[in-house]
């Protein structure tokens, strides 16, 4: 397993109003080239779980193993991804692509060649030299998601990458992720509320519940890859979004919190 979650649980400390349970432990293998996908409730613990396991956020109890070893901190090895682009609007496209280059104290020289592969690979190569204001939204997220590859990752961890995109940029934008993603052999952790998608986009679905957020159901996805968007058609795909649905739907009844995931 490149990533294990080993019985990872978070309780944030909190004035005024005691502990906040937000994640029971979690226990959760995750095989090298696989695509999962968390779905759960907002405020289920979803972004809380990815930060963990990021690094960026110390568990309460439990530990991530990251290729076997317990991970202490940020690794090279993983990149995240958020809802927003968060690009820097005075940099160009191949410039906030190189930024963490900078960051990481490389020559930029050095990652000029790897640049450019990756802008072309993201069918951007055009716009290198244009500003963020000048660039759609799903162009906005490409450059995110270019920045991110730019630097061979072995794990990629997206947070709601393309929750403000609308319907038709966000489906071309999946495609493109498993285009970039599945060749090269990238382990994906995706959250999501969408359950169309993460069917979809991954290898295994994993259902979370309501606050304090704990693992309800793992499903598997039996389609073949490369996966293009007509695979929504078939009876199968729409058996297996019910079916997350289905589970979802019985954590609501049983905590009474709404749901509030899209799909179905």
């Amino acid at each position: 397993m490149i990533l294990e979650l080993d019985s990872v649980a978070k309780t944030y400390r909190t004035k005024g109003r005691g502990d906040v349970e937000a994640l029971r432990p979690v226990q959760l293998p995750i095989p090298e080239g696989s695509f999962v996908s968390l779905v759960g409730p907002s405020g289920c613990g979803k972004t809380t779980l990815l930060n963990i396991v990021a690094g960026l956020l110390p568990p309460t109890a439990g530990r991530v193993l990251f290729e076997g070893q317990p991970l202490a901190g940020p690794s090279r090895d993983m990149g995240i991804m958020f809802q927003r682009a968060v690009l820097l609007p005075w940099r160009t496209v191949e410039k906030n692509v190189m930024l963490p280059a900078e960051v990481f104290g490389q020559e930029p020289s050095s990652m000029q060649e790897r640049v450019a592969e990756t802008l072309e690979m993201v069918g951007l190569t055009d716009f290198s030299n244009a500003l963020p204001q000048h660039l759609s939204g799903g162009m906005q997220q490409r450059v995110a998601l270019a920045r991110v590859l730019a630097y061979r990752p072995k794990v990629l961890l997206m947070d709601e990458p393309f929750g403000a995109l609308d319907e038709f940029t966000r489906e071309a934008m999946n495609v493109e992720l498993l285009r970039l993603t599945r060749p090269a052999g990238i382990t994906v952790v995706f959250v999501t509320h969408n359950i169309s998608e993460a069917v979809f986009l991954s290898h295994k679905v994993v259902v979370m519940s309501p606050r304090p957020g704990r693992v309800t159901g793992v499903i598997d996805v039996p389609f073949d890859d490369p996966r293009e968007i007509d695979v929504m058609r078939q009876q199968t795909f729409t058996e297996l979004v019910f079916e997350v649905r289905e589970l979802l739907n019985k954590e609501e009844s049983r905590s009474g919190v709404p749901a509030e995931v899209e799909g179905a």
